[in-house]
């Protein structure tokens, strides 16, 4: 359809007829790859040549590749899903591409061999190159990342003077890129490119590796891999990014810290080598390290500074116990400085003890002033306590401060019970009051002075009386032994609590329980490695058809369950209609986790309504697993909710008649659903988190085993050990979602694309085609069959996707799209 008037006007990036001659690039055969490409300008610029995003979600029609292949003389592919995972590694700093190669071949021996490695055009003064290393992955890429970063350096304007900041009068000092992925949502200039692409009249030319069309597909862990070895090549800590500002704790007033006297006067030797890190090599001012239990490859670096000057160690590995190899964007690389490291190696993480250490070691120096948190002593003098409320208060904290916490934002109490902290809802504090009281008679009875006796005599009498009995307990919530806050509680993601101990997962090893574990949760289960759970593995088998990548997979996924862990940002989705399996899956996880570490959540907690109440929000706290049920059709999932539950922040809630407190995420929430909730969005930020795992069983007559759950509750000790096993996978391989996942998530999303469906399906795309705004609108209602799109949002999706607009004679028109004869109705 055309305008009724004037010509149609031409799209920004119009087709250049002048754009020049010689061999087009090979659009057809990127197309027949399963590649999304877009055509680029050949003036230098990297520029698409035409709207491009909305290849970033479909790929190009034949016609495209046809019209492009005579137009155009640039050519660059779209990473992300729409091209089946694809994502290139980009090290624009040539000197390190050498040994980035070297690295990875030690780290990985044969993983370079499966990287399509393309030259780029640009070169620096020695004559090298930098590289675009691309694959496929078996599990969704992010966006573009910076993966290494130089140090601060001296920016200038285009004129080639320096760039001062206005506010300091100093040249404006900017770390450089130096790796970086072009991922979901971007694209890369390759092999095809005419010479006049790019600004130094190279070309881009394969030089190892498999072609570009005939790319490996690699694992979550191989992929991991790279993206560890291209960071330990970051010169630059962002501040605030790091694991290492030490307490304030001890800081002794004016007076020098323990932690940073020792940031200053420790070296990363002394630190790393007495527990078997050894010295790989040295690069560009970075010490490479090796962890133990290995003889080669690259697990950590020592070298950079933070931006309050310490010296960083950042390790990269996830086999390095007790370091963290991921940072707080679930990406390879966290970072340590000396004292945070010595703290975490020697005191468990607890800084306090570390400062206390290191200031017997004689580190820091004391102001002259100095404050120390109180023990619980009855008085700093050996006098017996006042015969007051207060004197009372502190008995009570002498006698059971050991076992008994306050926690003021919950406005309760908690008591350990020999294998876990439990808010008291027996009473018990109360009964411990009543001896406190009663104790007085002892002191009175050893007491020899004949009026001091007298006096405690009468005082225990009125002790006894419930008004003395009440301000005891309520004086004693405020002693410092006694006062806890909810961020003290569950504060180790790496140990699950079971009846006959506490489970290391870091190692899968129990351990005594711990009154200093601060643990309030506990499995019901009894840990037991060799327990039988031939039936459950068998269900598993059942359920997904024989597939073995699939149960390794559940393993895998059930064991992070287990951990306070959230770095991977996931929402299982488990679908199938019918008798599946699903609901047992859940049930008898539930079951070994427990009412403390699991949760069964409302069936529409996920899905949209009106906003959650802050107190749902509470009984995340603490969780790990958490099920959510949901059976209805055509429920739209609540995708800003479901990113602030999925995203590992710390979230603000309350209980009733609470003052609002906060906590961070341990939780990762399942939804088991025989209907896929609808999803409106299309960005990264949800798909990612979208984890489809398809059931496609039938459990039906002399098939469905009604006992079965009855059996599995029989295995739960030897199901519970079968996670501890694939958390300890988890900690090795990731996720590693299988192809069928992927594949099902892919398929899964592409359908909820409707726009991307109704112009793919319903449209042609071109520079010479137009559509009024209106009649587009009502051919998607008509298409889609929903009339609920208004014309806004319609117009923001297709402005989001880059089409263009105009206005002739007061009615709005799209230009580059318009409708096949078929959808076109006359209104």
């Amino acid at each position: 359809m055309s305008p009724p008037t004037a010509s149609t006007p031409i799209p920004k990036g119009a087709p250049n007829p002048a754009a020049g001659n010689g061999t087009p690039p090979p659009f057809l055969e990127y197309l027949n790859a399963g590649f999304s490409f877009v055509p680029i300008r050949a003036d230098g610029s990297k520029k698409a040549a035409c709207s491009w995003k909305q290849f970033t979600q479909r790929r190009p029609m034949q016609n495209h590749a046809e019209f492009w292949a005579t137009r155009y003389k640039g050519v660059a592919i779209v990473g992300g899903t729409v091209s089946g995972n694809l994502e290139t590694i980009d090290i624009d700093a040539a000197e390190l591409v050498e040994p980035f190669e070297a690295s990875l071949e030690t780290e990985a021996t044969g993983l370079l061999a499966k990287l399509c490695q393309t030259q780029t055009p640009r070169q620096d003064a020695e004559g090298r190159h930098g590289r675009h290393y691309t694959y496929r992955s078996a599990v969704p890429v992010a966006g573009n990342t910076k993966l290494a970063l130089s140090e601060p350096r001296p920016q200038f304007n285009a004129d080639g003077t320096p760039l001062i900041d206005r506010r300091t009068g100093q040249q404006v000092l900017k770390p450089e890129t130096l790796i970086e992925t072009r991922g979901e949502g971007g694209y890369f200039l390759t092999v095809g490119c005419s010479p006049q692409c790019h600004t130094t009249g190279n070309l881009y030319q394969h030089v190892g590796g498999p072609s570009l069309t005939a790319l490996s597909v690699l694992t979550e862990a191989e992929r991991t891999t790279i993206w560890r070895v291209a960071k330990s090549f970051s010169r630059y800590a962002e501040s605030g990014k790091t694991s290492a500002k030490a307490p304030s704790h001890n800081s002794n007033g004016t007076g020098k810290k323990p932690g940073d006297d020792f940031n200053e006067r420790a070296t990363w030797e002394e630190i790393l080598e007495p527990i078997g890190w050894t010295k790989a090599h040295n690069y560009g001012g970075l010490q490479y390290w090796t962890r133990p239990g290995k003889s080669s490859g690259i697990s950590g670096t020592t070298g950079m500074q933070s931006a309050d000057g310490n010296e960083l160690f950042v390790c990269f590995s996830q086999n390095a116990h007790p370091f963290n190899g991921t940072n707080e964007q679930g990406q390879p690389g966290k970072s340590y400085n000396k004292f945070s490291a010595y703290a975490l190696l020697n005191h468990g993480g607890d800084f306090k003890a570390a400062a206390k250490d290191l200031g017997k070691q004689g580190y820091g120096t004391p102001a002259k002033k100095t404050k120390t948190r109180q023990a619980c002593v009855m008085r700093d003098d050996p006098s017996l306590p006042n015969t007051t409320d207060l004197g009372n208060a502190k008995r009570f904290a002498a006698q059971h401060g050991d076992d008994c916490r306050y926690c003021y934002p919950w406005g309760k109490w908690l008591v350990f019970d020999g294998t876990r902290w439990q808010t008291d809802q027996v009473g018990e504090i109360e009964r411990r009051a009543k001896q406190t009281a009663l104790s007085i008679y002892a002191e009175a009875a050893i007491e020899p002075n004949d009026g001091e006796r007298e006096k405690l005599i009468g005082w225990g009498k009125k002790s006894e009386s419930l008004p003395r009995l009440q301000a005891m307990v309520s004086l004693a919530q405020s002693e410092d032994c006694i006062s806890i806050m909810p961020d003290d509680l569950n504060q180790h993601p790496w140990l699950f609590n079971t009846k006959p101990g506490t489970i290391d997962l870091k190692t899968g090893k129990l351990q005594p329980h711990r009154r200093e574990d601060y643990l309030t949760q506990i499995s019901p289960v009894d840990f037991d490695l060799g327990a039988k759970r031939d039936r459950w593995e068998r269900f598993l088998e059942e359920i997904f058809l024989g597939d073995r990548d699939l149960c390794k997979f559940l393993q895998r996924l059930a064991g992070y369950c287990l951990t306070g862990s959230t770095r991977d940002h996931i929402l299982p989705i488990l679908y199938g209609t019918g008798s599946n399996g699903k609901t047992t899956y859940i049930e008898t996880t539930l079951a070994y986790m427990g009412p403390d570490y699991g949760l069964k959540a409302p069936a529409d907690f996920l899905m949209a309504k009106q906003a959650v109440h802050p107190t749902e929000k509470t009984d995340l706290f603490g969780r790990r697993f958490v099920a959510c049920v949901e059976t209805e059709d055509n429920r739209r999932l609540a995708e800003s909710f479901v990113k602030e539950i999925t995203g590992g922040d710390r979230i603000r809630a309350r209980r009733m008649r609470e003052d609002f407190w906060e906590f961070s995420a341990t939780h990762k929430v399942w939804l088991a659903t025989n209907h896929k909730p609808r999803v409106r969005g299309t960005d990264e930020g949800i798909w990612r988190r979208n984890c489809l795992i398809p059931f496609r069983a039938h459990f039906e007559g002399e098939a469905k085993d009604d006992r079965l759950p009855e059996i599995l509750l029989d295995e739960l000790p030897g199901i519970l050990a079968w996670a501890v096993e694939g958390c300890l996978e988890w900690q090795r391989v990731g996720l590693d979602r299988p192809g069928e996942v992927q594949t099902a998530t892919s398929e899964y999303r592409r359908g909820e694309d409707s726009i991307a469906g109704f112009i793919a399906e319903a449209c042609c795309l071109g520079s010479s085609e137009s559509v009024r705004a209106t009649d587009l609108l009502h051919a998607y209602r008509d298409w889609v069959g929903d009339k609920g799109m208004s014309q806004k949002r319609f117009g923001d999706i297709m402005t989001e996707r880059e089409f263009d607009r105009t206005t002739i004679n007061g009615k709005v028109w799209y230009i580059g799209i318009g409708l096949l004869p078929d959808f076109i109705h006359e209104m």
